[in-house]
C-alpha cells in the first residue's frame, strides 16, 4: 500500500543489559488471529497485513529490593511502571513494546492498545538477594592508624575495581572466585580458576582475563558485544570458545597445549592465527567472515568445521593426515585437496563454488556430502569404506563413478546431469536416490542385491531391471520414459509406484509382499497381479491403446504386447467374441476392439483391466518427385505434392539439407538453392492411422537472374574490349578482343548477379560498342643520322599508334618532297607521314639531315696526280676510285708562280672537302707572282711524312744560302781576331 511503511515490528534477540541480566533462547508470541482484518478508516477502506510475531526479552533478572528501571530494556521496550521494586515474590512484571499499526493488524494480539500504539505483555524477572555483609579478618598486611585501617594488598593480589576488570558484568562474574568476599582476588584465589564460563552474560569488555593463568578451559559464547579478546597470557589454555560474539580477530598462534578452538558465528571474524598450535584436535570456525584458514601441517588436527564461511575462499589442510571429520560446505571455494588427509571419514564440502575435488588417498572415507557445488566429475573408485554419498543438486556432473564401492549404503545423485549410472558393484548398498535427473537414461543395478530402497522418477530411462535386488522394498520410478520393468525377482517389494510411464506390460505376479501398486495411467496391454493377498492399495485406469493398425477385417492381440495371456481375455465389443489363437476377427475400421483381462487377486478380490484398441486402417504416404526453382520465398508443398493413401488428414513436412554429404534439420521450408530432402507425416483420421513418407531428395535450382544489357558502350579504334567498363555484374566474354573498324560492332557478354548462391551466370548477352576513329600518334618518334659523301644512305625510322609510315625527302624544308633518297652533299629534309583512315587520324613531321662532304685527307681512294710543268696542270685528272671528278664542280686549281717556283693548289667543294698543293720549277721567264694555272700537276708522288709531293726546289736553295752566309760570317770573326792580335 502506497502510504505503508515497509518494515516489521521489533524483533528481539540478543542481549538485555542490566544488573546481572542474562539471555536464552528466545521465547514467541504470536498473533491469534491468522486472517486478514479490513479495518474501517475515517474516509477510505484499508486492508492491513497480519501482525508479525512479538519476541519476548528472556532471562531478565536483577538485584532484589532494586527498581525495574534499572534494568534495561531492548529497543521499542519500556517498563510500564519503571518505579516498581523488584521482590523475590513476584516472578513478572508488566512492560511495552511500540508497534505499527498502521501497517499491521494488532487487534486480535492480546494486550494491545490502539490509543497508546503498544502492546502489553508480562516479562519474567528473576530478583537476586545479595549477600549480607560480615567483617573477616583482613588478609593482608594493615597499618593501624588513628582514625581506622588501612588495607595494603599482598604482592600478586589483584583488587576487583573497575581498573582492572572494567566491564561490569565480568566484574561481578570475577567475584564469585573472591571466596573471603575481600574485594582482593589472592594469587592463591587466582591460580583455583581453572574454568571460566561467562556466556550469556552480556559482556563486552573481558579485561582481566589475563590475570587468571591457570586457565585450560574458557568459554565466553553469545557475548555479541565482545570486539575484541585478549588471551596471550593464558598459555595453559586448552579449549577456548567465544562463539556468537563481535571479535574482528583472534590471535591464538603459539598455544601449543590449545586442544579445541570454537569461534563459530561470528561474521565480523576476519582474521584467525592458529599458527603453532600444533596440539590442536577440534576446530569449529564456521559461519565467519574468514576469506582463508590454513592448518597445513596440523597432523593432531581430527575435527575441523569452517561450514557457512561464505567468504572463505581458500582452505588448506594438506598435512592433516589425523584428520577425521571436515565440514567446509557453504563456502566460496572453488578447489579442494584433502588427497593427503588419510585419515579423513567424514567431508562434507557441498553448496560451494567447487569445480575440483581430490580425494584420492582417502581411502577411508566413510561420508561425503557434496551437493550443490560446481563439479562435473566425481571418482571414488575402490572407496570400500565410504557408507553414505550424496552428491545431490550437482547440475554439471556428467560422470560419477562408484565401482568397487562394496561398502556403501546409501546414495543419493538428483537433479545432476548424469546420463549413465552404474552401481552393479555396490554390493552393500541399500537407498539409491538419481531422481529429477531428464539426462538419465542407464541405470545398472545388476548385483545390488542389498538394495532396499530405489527411487529414479522423473528421469529418462526406458528399461530398468531390478530382479537380482532380492532386497527391494521400494521402487518409484514414475514419469520415466520407461518401456520395460523386471521386478521378477523383488519378492519381497512392498511399494511400486509406475505411473505416468510407458509401460505396455507389467508382471508383479512373484511380488506377493507387495501391499502398494501405482501404474496409473500407462498403456497396459495386460496386468499380472497374481494371487496377492497382501495388495491393499491398487491404483489403475484401464487402458486406451490408440492407432493400432489392421489389414482386412482381422487384428492379431500379440501386436499389443508380448507375453500377453490370450486365455484371460474376454472379447466385450468390436469383434468376435470367439478368438482364433489370438486372432479377433470382425474388426472395422472406427469401430473399438474392447477386451477385458483378468488381471488376478488383490486383497479387493478379483481384479481386471478394461482395454480399449483403437484400431485404424493403414494410410501410406510418399512425396512426389519436385521440380523446384529458387522464388526468394520458402518452398510450399500441399497434399497435392503427395501419393496418398487412406487418411485425409493434414499433411506436414519437415525438411533437411544437405551439408557436403550430411544432411542437417531445417526449423521451416528451404528458400535457398541447394540440395534437400523432405518426409511427410500424415495425420490419422477417425478411420485411417497415421502414416510418414520415406525421405524424398530434391534440389531448388538457381534462378536465371532479371538483368538489363548495358548500352551507349562506346571505344575508340585500336582498343580491347578490357578497356571498356562494364556495369557492375557484367564481363565480357573475351576481354583481350579488339573493338574493331569503326563503326558499330557486337560482342559478346555475360552476366553474374550478386546472389550467386540462388542465381546463375547469364552467358553470351549480346551488346553493340560504338568505335569511333582512334587519333593517331607516334610510338616512336622521325630519327635519322646523316652520312658522309660516298657512303651507304641511312634509313629514318619512325613507327606510328596505326598506319604504315612513308618516308620522302626534299632540299628544303617546305620544299618539294618525293621519295628519292639525296646522295650529294648538304643539308637535306626528311618527311615521315602516315594516310588517315576512317579508323585513325593521319601523322606527318619532317626532320633535317646533313650529307658531310667527302674528305681527300688520308683517303686513298682519292688521287691527285704529280704535277712537274704547266701542261701538267691543264691536263689534270682527279679520280675518286673510278669515279671521274668534275673541275669546276668538285674542285677549283689555283697556280702561283714565284721565280721559278710555281705552287698549285687543289680545293675541293661540293661533295668533297679540302686541299692539296703541288709544286714544280720552270724557267724564271716572269716575274714572280700568283698565277692561276688551274693546271693540275703531274706528280703523284708523296714525300717521307705522306703528303703529296709538289716538286718545289725553294728549300732546297734556302738551306744553301744559310749555309754560305755561316761560313762568310766565321771569316769575317777570324780575320778581326787576328787584326787585334797584331795590334798588340
Amino acid at each position: 500500500m502506497a502510504d505503508k511503511k515497509k518494515q516489521s515490528a521489533v524483533v528481539v534477540v540478543a542481549t538485555v543489559m542490566g544488573i546481572t541480566s542474562v539471555l536464552s533462547p528466545v521465547a514467541t508470541v504470536y498473533a491469534a488471529d491468522a486472517e486478514t482484518t479490513v479495518v474501517q478508516q475515517a474516509e477510505a477502506t484499508e486492508i492491513k497485513e497480519n501482525a508479525p510475531p512479538i519476541t519476548l526479552p528472556q532471562e531478565l533478572s536483577g538485584n532484589a529490593g532494586q527498581a525495574l528501571q534499572d534494568i534495561a530494556l531492548p529497543d521499542g521496550w519500556s517498563w510500564t511502571d519503571g518505579n516498581t521494586i523488584i521482590s523475590k515474590e513476584k516472578p513478572e512484571y508488566p512492560a511495552r513494546i511500540a508497534v505499527d499499526d498502521k501497517t499491521y493488524d494488532y487487534s486480535a494480539v492480546e494486550g494491545y492498545n490502539a490509543d497508546g500504539h503498544y502492546v502489553e505483555c508480562n516479562l519474567a524477572v528473576t530478583a537476586i538477594e545479595q549477600k549480607p555483609v560480615t567483617e573477616s579478618a583482613p588478609k593482608a598486611d594493615t597499618l593501624s592508624l588513628d582514625k581506622g585501617v588501612l588495607s595494603v594488598p599482598n604482592a600478586g593480589d589483584v583488587t576487583i575495581n573497575d581498573t582492572n576488570f572494567p566491564d561490569s558484568a565480568f566484574r561481578d562474574y570475577v567475584k564469585k572466585f573472591d571466596t573471603d568476599d575481600s574485594g582482593t582476588l589472592s594469587q592463591e584465589e587466582i591460580n583455583a580458576v581453572e574454568r571460566i564460563d561467562v556466556g550469556f552474560q552480556g559482556i563486552s569488555d573481558l579485561t582481566g582475563i589475563g590475570y587468571f593463568t591457570s586457565l585450560w578451559y574458557l568459554k565466553c559464547d553469545n557475548n555479541t558485544s565482545l570486539t575484541s579478546l585478549d588471551v596471550s597470557e593464558l598459555t595453559g589454555l586448552q579449549s577456548l570458545s567465544c562463539n556468537n560474539t563481535s571479535l574482528t580477530s583472534l590471535d591464538v598462534s603459539g598455544f601449543t597445549g590449545l586442544q579445541k578452538l570454537y569461534c563459530s558465528s561470528i561474521s565480523s571474524l576476519a582474521s584467525l592465527d592458529v599458527s603453532g598450535c600444533t596440539g590442536l584436535q577440534t576446530l569449529y570456525c564456521g559461519s565467519t567472515g574468514l576469506t582463508s584458514l590454513d592448518v597445513s601441517g596440523f597432523a593432531g588436527l581430527k575435527r575441523l568445521d569452517c561450514y557457512s564461511t561464505n567468504s572463505l575462499a581458500s582452505l588448506d589442510v594438506s598435512g592433516c593426515t589425523g584428520l577425521q571429520s571436515l565440514a567446509c560446505g557453504s563456502t566460496s571455494l572453488t578447489s579442494l585437496d584433502v588427497s593427503g588427509c588419510t585419515g579423513l571419514q567424514s567431508l562434507a564440502c557441498g553448496s560451494t563454488s567447487l569445480t575440483s575435488l581430490d580425494v584420492s588417498g582417502c581411502t577411508g572415507l566413510q561420508t561425503l556430502t557434496c551437493g550443490s557445488t560446481g563439479l562435473t566429475s566425481l571418482d571414488v573408485s575402490g572407496f570400500t569404506e565410504l557408507q553414505k554419498l550424496n552428491c545431490n543438486y550437482n547440475t554439471s556432473l556428467t560422470s560419477l563413478k562408484v565401482s568397487r564401492c562394496t561398502g556403501l549404503q546409501s546414495l543419493y545423485c538428483s537433479n545432476t546431469s548424469l546420463t549413465s549410472l552404474d552401481v552393479s558393484g555396490c554390493t552393500g548398498l541399500q537407498e539409491l536416490g538419481c531422481t529429477n535427473t531428464s539426462s538419465l537414461a542407464s541405470l545398472n543395478v545388476s548385483g545390488c542385491t542389498g538394495l532396499q530402497e530405489l527411487a529414479c522418477f522423473r528421469t529418462s530411462i526406458t528399461s530398468l531391471d531390478v530382479s537380482g535386488c532380492t532386497g527391494l522394498q521400494s521402487l518409484e520410478c514414475s514419469n520415466t520414459s520407461l518401456t520395460s520393468l523386471d521386478v521378477s525377482g523383488c519378492t519381497g517389494l512392498q511399494s511400486l509406484e509406475c505411473s505416468n510411464t510407458s509401460l505396455t506390460s507389467l508382471d508383479i505376479s512373484r511380488c506377493t509382499g507387495l501391499w502398494n501398486l501405482n501404474c496409473d495411467n500407462c498403456k497396459l496391454a495386460w496386468l499380472n497381479l497374481g494371487d496377492n493377498g497382501n495388495l491393499s492399495s491398487l491404483t489403475k485406469t484401464d487402458t486406451a491403446i490408440n492407432n493400432m493398425i489392421f489389414t482386412g477385417s482381422t487384428f492379431d492381440l500379440k501386436e499389443l504386447e508380448k507375453g500377453m495371456d490370450v486365455s484371460k481375455v474376454t472379447i466385450i465389443s468390436g469383434g468376435d467374441p470367439a478368438l482364433s489363437g489370438s486372432t479377433v476377427t470382425g474388426v472395422a475400421a472406427g469401430t473399438p476392439l474392447v477386451y477385458e483381462y483378468d488381471c488376478g487377486k488383490s486383497t479387493a478380490g478379483n481384479e481386471t483391466l478394461t482395454v480399449t484398441v483403437n484400431l485404424k486402417g493403414k494410410s501410406t504416404i510418399a512425396v512426389n518427385d519436385l521440380h523446384l526453382t529458387y522464388t526468394g520465398k520458402p518452398i510450399t508443398l500441399t497434399k497435392d505434392n503427395c501419393a496418398i493413401y487412406g487418411s485425409d488428414g493434414e499433411v506436414k513436412f519437415t525438411y533437411e539439407k544437405n551439408d557436403n554429404g550430411s544432411w542437417t534439420k531445417l526449423g521451416s521450408a528451404p528458400v535457398n538453392a541447394g540440395t534437400y530432402r523432405v518426409k511427410a507425416a500424415l495425420e490419422e483420421n477417425a478411420l485411417y492411422s497415421d502414416a510418414e513418407s520415406d525421405y524424398k531428395e530434391f534440389t531448388i535450382e538457381k534462378a536465371t537472374p532479371v538483368y538489363t544489357p548495358p548500352t551507349n558502350l562506346a571505344a575508340a579504334y585500336g582498343q580491347f574490349l578490357k578497356d571498356i567498363i562494364l556495369p557492375e555484374g557484367f564481363t565480357w566474354a573475351d576481354d583481350t578482343q579488339a573493338v574493331g573498324s569503326a563503326g558499330t560492332n557486337t560482342f559478346k557478354v555475360a552476366y553474374t548477379p550478386k546472389d550467386t548462391e540462388n542465381y546463375v551466370t547469364v552467358p553470351d548477352i549480346d551488346v553493340t560498342v560504338t568505335v569511333v576513329q582512334a587519333a593517331n600518334g607516334w610510338r616512336e618518334s622521325l630519327a635519322m643520322t646523316g652520312w658522309t659523301y660516298g657512303e651507304k644512305a641511312v634509313s629514318p625510322t619512325a613507327k606510328a599508334t596505326f598506319g604504315n609510315v612513308i618516308f620522302t625527302y626534299s632540299d628544303s624544308e617546305d620544299g618539294t618532297y618525293t621519295d628519292t633518297v639525296p646522295i650529294d652533299a648538304g643539308t637535306w629534309y626528311v618527311k615521315a607521314a602516315v594516310a588517315g583512315t576512317d579508323n585513325y587520324t593521319g601523322l606527318e613531321t619532317t626532320l633535317a639531315f646533313t650529307i658531310a662532304p667527302k674528305s681527300i685527307d688520308n683517303n686513298s681512294q682519292i688521287v691527285v696526280p704529280d704535277m712537274k710543268s704547266d701542261k701538267d696542270v691543264e691536263n689534270l685528272v682527279i679520280k675518286d676510285g673510278d669515279k671521274e671528278l668534275k673541275k669546276g664542280t668538285d674542285y677549283d686549281v689555283s697556280k702561283k708562280q714565284d721565280g721559278s717556283k710555281v705552287t698549285v693548289t687543289i680545293t675541293f667543294k661540293g661533295n668533297y672537302t679540302g686541299s692539296v698543293t703541288r709544286t714544280y720549277t720552270v724557267d724564271n721567264k716572269k716575274p714572280s707572282g700568283s698565277t692561276d694555272t688551274k693546271k693540275p700537276s703531274n706528280s703523284t708522288k708523296n714525300d717521307k711524312n705522306g703528303a703529296v709531293q709538289t716538286g718545289d726546289t725553294t728549300t732546297t736553295g734556302l738551306w744553301a744560302m744559310l749555309m754560305a752566309l755561316s761560313a762568310g760570317t766565321v771569316a769575317l770573326l777570324k780575320s778581326r781576331k787576328r787584326k787585334e792580335e797584331t795590334e798588340e
